[in-house]
């Protein structure tokens, strides 16, 4: 069966005394933290309205926009392809 990597795992605990959350890391061999934490790079726990939650994801989008360097991205749309769109394709 499968089994549970305790060394890799952390322990969280909500409504728990320090010390309890110690004592049962130590016993499970395993490590413990606090909410909020990272998990796949977003923030699990953080209050999702401050601006300070927000700032580390859309600075990680931005610096993976601007490697791009705009060939791939077109902000806004001209007449021309709002035309193609519509299906008024003109001189063709």
């Amino acid at each position: 069966g499968l089994k549970i990597n305790f060394v890799k795992s952390k322990l969280y605990g909500i409504n728990v005394e320090p010390k309890f959350l110690a004592a049962a890391s130590t016993f499970l061999d395993c490590k413990s933290d606090s909410i909020p934490f990272k998990f796949l790079g977003l923030p699990v726990g953080a209050n999702p309205r401050r601006q300070a939650t927000w700032k580390s994801i859309v600075e990680s989008m931005s610096k993976r926009l601007s490697s791009w360097n705009g060939r791939n991205l077109s902000i806004g749309v001209g007449a021309d392809s709002a035309e193609f769109s519509l299906g008024r394709r003109s001189g063709g």
